[in-house]
């Protein structure tokens, strides 16, 4: 046999070991070594999920305590009377709770903060704008899933200011507590001379 020869039927026999595929041992290797990099990946996504949703739920809690905040005391102060619990504004679910209405200087608007039942355990907290007729003119979504029931959980607690013993509603409280969140507060008062 020739050198030639004997290159040429070495090389064929290492191609035919060659498309036998993959023995057992590489086989249960590369199953092992997907299986350590799969785990700490799969571990870094559900981590990365979980946080996103309560990274999305303060965002939520956050950007409705600003709307409260903003609303809420704006309209304490400019109210010529305040009603707790408050009168609806029509349109309103017979479920809804209304924690206080406000009527502005000049009676032109009303404003009713309405604790509303969504149905799938939780509550929603709106702002009413409404005609003195009652008939809403706007509404707005301040808290949503805000925990039941609504009486523990949305709390307008009123109280006189001193120098105004005849007005037991100058300055309220405001606490609506979110499902699975810490209770959130706003104050808001009337200013002095809006007894009408």
């Amino acid at each position: 046999m020739t050198f030639a020869a004997h290159r040429r039927s070495r090389a064929s026999r290492a191609l035919r070991r060659g498309e036998g595929g993959f023995t057992l041992l590489e086989m249960l290797i590369t199953v092992a070594i997907s299986g350590m990099i799969a785990i700490p990946v799969l571990a870094w996504m559900v981590t990365a999920l979980k946080t996103e949703e309560v990274v999305d739920r303060n965002s939520t809690i956050s950007s409705s305590t600003n709307e409260l905040a903003h609303y809420f005391p704006r309209d304490m102060s400019s109210a010529a009377a305040v009603t707790l619990p408050g009168a609806p504004c029509n349109g309103g679910a017979p479920s809804d709770v209304v924690v206080l209405t406000l009527a502005n200087h000049d009676l032109t608007e009303v404003i009713s903060y309405v604790a509303v039942d969504d149905g799938n355990g939780s509550a929603t907290l709106v702002r009413r704008t409404c005609t003195p007729a009652l008939a809403v003119t706007r509404e707005t979504k301040l808290f949503e899933k805000i925990g039941l029931p609504v009486a523990t959980h949305v709390v307008a607690t009123p109280h006189a200011i001193a120098g105004r013993p005849a007005d037991p509603s100058g300055r309220v409280d405001l606490v609506v507590t979110p499902v699975g969140g810490v209770p959130v507060e706003v104050t808001g008062s009337r200013r002095t001379g809006s007894d009408s």
